[in-house]
């Protein structure tokens, strides 16, 4: 009878053949199953320990190959090469013979037009200038800039291989090269990259409010959740029942009014010379009444569809309600829930850091040019087919590190919300 009676709860609304089927392959656990004679404590299997041995090496091995890969690619590959600076002759910086130690890009013309000339007055230096006038020290010319170390000095600092202007020092700044930049810094956000830079830059005050009170808000979410949660839901079940009526009715009534205007309209047409407009008039009107007789019909199959799914499905609805109301009291009740997926983003992002330096480690081992279109871009050219598959496990490795880390920020939750829920009372 029990057992009888839980398939029937599990499978209702479904067809006898379905029924039978689960019947078959479940029933025995079903009737054979016992609390007592389970390792079920406290509403949990606290005797667990791992299943599949084989997963567990697989995984393992996983691991270690991506470890292995980032060591052969960085000492196979060359990772300066892929992540150099690029100089007014398009040669990459640290990469020419007796000029290795010259790994940062320093501009000499500060009177740029343009963002692509820009780069053009670029040379290799071994480091970047930190004052004004200052022997720039080694540097490798090109053929803008013959003599490099004749160019004027300009106080720069340093992010990652290039040297950046330090528009704070006035006294090797003039107007007329401020001006100048600010022309290519304005041509720059012309641009639809430059104008997203900009944006992100203009809004990243309200950006960081945000963040700060996107905690607030959540836990006035869940207060306001755990308290209304069935009366919420089943007011937004009866707004979108109604919604869907509205639409249809809205669709009929605006049929009368455009019939009603269109009468009014064409009454007014009574010459032969208004025959052109009449015409027009009847298809625009036609038109029209055909969209709006659509909109009826379909809002109106939707309301009655929709009526048909509550009338069936009741059951399952007040289920599903009484669980989003459930849910709600355990998210308002251990509130500390909220930093597992805080920080499983924290390592996720870690993760993807650390895989970014491993991909570049493997990209390494290839072909490195620089773009002559693109400025400080460059193409990759694939050394071997072994490589290039490489590139692609790299690219699974992280679609799999990241499921991994989701998937176990749900477990969690889901251990958390088991918890709770053998934990707590019958109310």
């Amino acid at each position: 009878m029990y057992e009888s009676n839980l398939l029937q709860d599990i499978y209702e609304g479904g067809q006898e053949g379905t029924k039978d089927r689960y019947n078959e392959k479940y029933g025995d656990d079903v009737a054979n199953f016992n609390v007592a004679n389970s390792n079920i404590k406290n509403g949990l299997v606290e005797d667990r320990g791992c299943t599949d041995i084989i997963c567990l090496g697989v995984w393992i091995a996983f691991i270690a190959s991506l470890f292995y890969l980032t060591w052969y690619g960085n000492a196979n590959g060359n990772v300066r090469k892929l992540i150099a600076p690029i100089d007014g002759d398009h040669k990459l910086c640290g990469e020419a013979q007796n000029f290795e130690s010259m790994r940062f890009l320093y501009l000499t013309d500060f009177s740029p037009e343009s963002v692509i000339s820009l780069f053009d007055s670029g040379v290799c230096v071994d480091k970047c200038p930190s004052a004004a006038d200052a022997p720039i020290g080694g540097c490798e010319n090109t053929a803008g800039v013959p003599d490099c170390t004749a160019v004027k000095v300009r106080k720069t600092f340093k992010v990652l291989t290039y040297c950046v202007p330090d528009f704070t020092d006035g006294t090797s700044w003039t107007p007329e090269v401020k001006d100048k930049w600010m022309t290519v810094w304005n041509t720059f956000l012309a641009t639809s990259a430059g104008s997203s830079v900009n944006d992100l830059y203009l809004a990243s005050n309200a950006i960081w409010a945000s963040i700060a009170l996107a905690p607030i808000y959540c836990f006035i979410f869940i207060a306001i959740m755990s308290a209304f949660a069935e009366y919420i839901a089943w007011v937004c079940v009866a707004l979108v029942q109604l919604g869907l009526i509205a639409g249809a009715v809205c669709c009929y009534l605006y049929k009368a009014t455009l019939t009603e205007n269109y009468n009014l309209q064409n009454a007014l047409l009574k010459d032969d010379s208004d025959a052109y407009e009449r015409a027009n008039l009847g298809k625009n009107y036609n038109t029209n009444q055909n969209y709006l007789t659509g909109g009826m019909v379909g809002f109106g199959f939707l309301a009655f569809l929709f009526l048909c799914c509550i009338v069936v499905g009741w059951k399952s609805l007040k289920l599903a309600i009484d669980v989003i109301d459930a849910s709600a009291d355990f998210l308002y009740k251990t509130k500390r829930i909220i930093v597992v997926p805080i920080f499983y983003f924290l390592v996720t992002l870690l993760i993807v850091f650390l895989w970014i330096g491993a991909f570049i480690c493997v990209l390494s081992m290839n072909k490195v040019k620089a773009s002559t279109v693109i400025p400080q871009m460059k193409s990759i050219t694939w050394t071997s087919e072994a490589n290039y598959y490489l590139m692609w496990y790299m690219i699974f490795a992280l679609i799999w590190l990241v499921s991994h880390i989701e998937y176990t920020n749900q477990f969690i939750i889901q251990v958390s919300a088991a918890s709770y829920y053998f934990d707590s009372n019958a109310e």
